[in-house]
């Protein structure tokens, strides 16, 4: 059980250093030489990548532990926190496929959308860590 609840803590972790550094080399690379784009865009989609199979362990150690610790009991804040964590873990497969496309010759994403989408998402995974923290107590 121990193994489980630290592959959780170390996938959220993740999850949201890999939205935070995201946000970090937009904000540094803003101003940085065009032949340098495909470069950043490659990392940027990279941190997406491991951010999204941060959600899907997060995803299969979450019902783990929601069974085993929880009984599979359910309050409103639990709830909260499972509403927040679908939204997040749809914008984050939609940036993925975004990103996906564009490495694949699709149509370059717009680079002031993705933005916008980045923030959204790194907030969504900030308020699902708080909604965890008052649904679950210590």
């Amino acid at each position: 059980m121990a193994a489980i609840k630290i592959l959780h803590l170390l996938a959220m972790a993740s999850g949201v250093g890999f939205g935070l550094a995201g946000l970090v080399i937009a904000r540094v690379s803003a101003g940085a030489d065009p032949a340098a784009t495909p470069t950043v865009m490659k990392i940027r989609m990279r941190l997406g990548q491991g951010g999204f199979l941060s959600l899907v362990i997060l995803w299969a150690t979450g019902i783990w532990l929601w069974q085993t610790t929880h009984g599979g009991a359910v309050s409103a804040l639990f709830l909260s926190k499972i509403a927040v964590v679908i939204l997040l873990t749809m914008l984050s497969g939609w940036m993925n496929v975004i990103s996906l496309r564009a490495a694949r010759g699709g149509p370059r994403p717009d680079p002031a959308r993705m933005a916008q989408m980045a923030r959204a998402a790194t907030a969504l995974a900030v308020l699902a860590v708080i909604l965890a923290g008052l649904a679950f107590g210590t």
